[in-house]
């Protein structure tokens, strides 16, 4: 599929491979929210492929629960856990890549603020200003044609 450029993004993470079919974006709604869990080279790509996509970057309070999340997953090998932690260290530089930061302390707290961003950028999306203005001058002109006899 890398070869075939069948996925929107993909990168191999920690031994291991992923990637986001480019097929799943065509099956569903146009006007529906798609959510991708990448890392930051997926967003990167997901950027370069989507003109007005939004990326947040979801974080840790600090770096102690990020390694309590990571010991919690499962036994993970000293080795390992270095390899992740730099991994992270190397993607928190990247957040001003991103056009938001969500910061995962209370579950419910992120939750809501990931729903605002959704919220707001679908209403961006649904009251984009050239289109309601271009919708207001047609009318505008039918309207002046009726009232003056057309």
């Amino acid at each position: 599929m890398i070869r075939d450029e069948a996925f929107l993004e993909w990168a191999e993470v920690h031994g291991h491979w992923y990637g986001s079919s480019i097929e799943n974006l065509h099956h569903g709604p146009e006007a529906q929210t798609l959510l991708f869990e990448v890392d930051w080279n997926g967003a990167s790509q997901i950027r370069r492929a989507i003109e007005d996509v939004v990326l947040v970057f979801v974080m840790t309070p600090s770096l102690e629960d990020l390694i309590r999340r990571i010991k919690g997953r499962g036994p993970i090998s000293p080795e390992e856990l270095s390899a992740r932690i730099r991994t992270a260290t190397l993607e928190i530089q990247k957040v001003e890549d991103f056009d938001y930061l969500v910061i995962n302390d209370r579950f419910d707290e992120a939750l809501n603020e990931l729903q605002s961003i959704i919220t707001v950028e679908s209403c961006k999306r649904r009251h984009h200003i050239p289109t309601w203005t271009e919708r207001w001058a047609k009318e505008i002109e039918e309207h002046k044609k009726v009232k003056e006899g057309y």
